[in-house]
Order: C-alpha cells, then structure tokens, then sequence
C-alpha cells in the first residue's frame, strides 16, 4: 500500500511525506467520505499548489 501511495506521489509530482501528513490530518480532523476523491494526489496537488506544498523531489 506504501509503494502504492508513493508512486501515485511520483505520477502527481507531488512530495510523498508532505501528501501523507496533510491528507492525515485532514482525515482524522473529520474529512467528509464522500469527498475523498479530493485527497487523490493529483486532485491534492492541484488544491495545494499555491500553498508551495508541492514540491517534488
């Protein structure tokens, strides 16, 4: 499941470590199931670009 996450990280360009600590937290803090779809990478990177959250490696 790890690598599963990672290499949709590497398809996003988006920083593994940073993805999985907000989509977390955002997920324990009571995130709605029925937009989960919104914590994809892709979608993720696309929400949090202006936040500099994005950085690749």
């Amino acid at each position: 499941m790890i690598l599963t996450v990672r290499a949709g990280c590497a398809l996003a360009g988006v920083e593994p470590l940073a993805y999985l600590r907000d989509a977390t937290e955002r997920i324990v803090g009571g995130w709605p199931n029925d937009r989960l779809d919104e914590l994809l990478p892709g979608a993720w990177r696309a929400a949090n670009a202006a936040k500099g959250a994005t950085e690749g490696p």
